[in-house]
C-alpha cells in the first residue's frame, strides 16, 4: 500500500482491521516494513487510536516505538494457536475497537499472512461473519492472488473458532458466546514418515512430552524408511547413528514397510539383526 509516500506492506481488511507484515529494524527493514515508516503512517492516519498486535513467537520490539500500544500472542510461524489464545485475543481486540469509534487493531506476524490471516479471520467470525466468508474477504483484501490464508491447518482453525461461537443475531447484539471444549490431553504413539527414499534426513520436534508417556512400555516410534543400528563399517569408524534415546527415554521401535529406490515393498529387519549382520561382514573382512 502506498501511503504518505511510502510503499509498505499492509492493507485495510475493513475500516479498522489492519493487516500488514513485520515492523523491522535495522537489516530485515531492508525488505519488511521499517518501522520508522510505520510509526508515521500509524501516527499521521491514526494518531493516538491505533493498536499493535504482534503474533510473533520468534520476533518482537521495543513497545514504546508505538506509545506502549502494543499486545503479542505469539505463536509459532505455519502453526496455529490454542482456541484459548484465540478467545483473549478476539476479546482484546473486540474491547480495544468498542473503547472509540476512531480506534483501529493493527494485526502482524511476519510475512502478514498465515497467522495474521488466521487471527484476522477469527475476529471476522467473532463479529458475525462466517468462517467461509471470512476466509475469503481477507483472500481479497490483503493478497492479490486471493490466495490468502492457505496453510490448511490454520483455515480448518478459523472454521472451529466457528463452531465453539453462539452469535446472537440483531441489530444490537453483544459479544458472542465462545462455548470452549474441555481441555483434554493426549498421547504421542506413532510417527510415521512417508516418501523418506530420497530424503537424507528428516528433523521433527515433538514437545511438551510427560515423563510417564516416556516410560509407557507401548509407545512407539514408528518409521518408513530403513532402521540404523549400531553398526561399525567397513573401514572401522562408527558412524552417525539417530538414537531413540534422544527422548531420554528408550523407545520401542517397531517393524515396517519400507520401500527401495523402485517401489518394491521389504520388510524392515530389527535393528538388532541389522548390527548384527553388519559386524560378520566386518569380522569376514
Amino acid at each position: 500500500m502506498l501511503v504518505g509516500g511510502y510503499d509498505l506492506d499492509m492493507s485495510y481488511i475493513t475500516d479498522r482491521l489492519l493487516a500488514m507484515s513485520f515492523p523491522a529494524e535495522c537489516m530485515r527493514s531492508m525488505y519488511r516494513n521499517p518501522l520508522w515508516q510505520v510509526k508515521s503512517v500509524l501516527d499521521m492516519r491514526h494518531q493516538g487510536h491505533y493498536k499493535v498486535y504482534n503474533l510473533c513467537i520468534e520476533e518482537a520490539y521495543d513497545p514504546l516505538h508505538f506509545h506502549g500500544r502494543v499486545e503479542r500472542f505469539p505463536m509459532d510461524d505455519n502453526h496455529v494457536p490454542p482456541l484459548e489464545m484465540i478467545k483473549r485475543f478476539c476479546e482484546s481486540v473486540d474491547s480495544w475497537l468498542s473503547t472509540d469509534p476512531k480506534n483501529i487493531a493493527v494485526v502482524h506476524c511476519m510475512a502478514g499472512k498465515g497467522r495474521t490471516g488466521l487471527m484476522v479471520c477469527a475476529y471476522l467470525v467473532y463479529s458475525g461473519l462466517s468462517a467461509e466468508e471470512a476466509l475469503r474477504v481477507y483472500a481479497h483484501k490483503r493478497t492479490t492472488n486471493n490466495e490468502g490464508v492457505s496453510i490448511p491447518s490454520q483455515r480448518r482453525y478459523v472454521g472451529y473458532w466457528e463452531n465453539v461461537l453462539s452469535v446472537p443475531r440483531g441489530v444490537d447484539y453483544g459479544s458472542p458466546d465462545v462455548n470452549l471444549p474441555s481441555p483434554c490431553s493426549r498421547k504421542l504413539l506413532r510417527i510415521r514418515l512417508y516418501d523418506t527414499v530420497k530424503t537424507s534426513s528428516v528433523f521433527f520436534v515433538v514437545s511438551e512430552l510427560q515423563e510417564r508417556d516416556l516410560e509407557d512400555k507401548n509407545s512407539v516410534l514408528e518409521f518408513d524408511q530403513d532402521l540404523a543400528g549400531s553398526s561399525r563399517d567397513v573401514e572401522g569408524s562408527r558412524g552417525k547413528i539417530p538414537r531413540a534415546n534422544k527422548f531420554k527415554k528408550s523407545l520401542r521401535v517397531r517393524r515396517g514397510v519400507s520401500r527401495d529406490v523402485k517401489g518394491k515393498s521389504r520388510e524392515l529387519p530389527k535393528a538388532t539383526e541389522l548390527a548384527g549382520s553388519l559386524r560378520d561382514v566386518v569380522g569376514k573382512s
